[in-house]
């Protein structure tokens, strides 16, 4: 996975965050009676992406890598794919948000 592509990424999920003034994980953090702190849910959840291509380049798994980016659309709607929601709290602190097509995968929780 090159810098390129996940900078691509990295800018395409700032934008539509800001455009949507990150309502939908203002509402998604209001769901799971967490802190309303959008602003560190978006960079959690920029940071455990980031995380996953690390551990997907160390386990030569780049193609399916690639597959777990494109569902990482801020609208979880636009990732149809997508059949699960993985937020993790990170001791209150911080707060990120995956979207995947199954169970297990590209996510590996023993990793986290």
């Amino acid at each position: 996975m090159s810098e390129e592509i996940l900078s691509q990424w990295e800018k395409d999920f700032r934008t539509a965050a800001f455009a949507d003034e990150l309502a939908i994980f203002r509402d998604h953090l209001r769901r799971l009676d967490l802190p309303d702190n959008p602003h560190i849910m978006l960079e959690g959840t920029i940071r455990l992406v980031r995380m996953c291509a690390g551990y997907a380049m160390m386990d030569n798994r780049n193609e399916q890598f690639s597959e777990f980016l494109a569902m990482q659309t801020y609208d979880p709607a636009k990732a149809t794919e997508a059949h699960y929601v993985y937020t993790f709290d990170i001791c209150g602190k911080a707060f990120a948000r995956v979207l995947v097509e199954a169970k297990e995968g590209i996510v590996d929780l023993s990793d986290m």
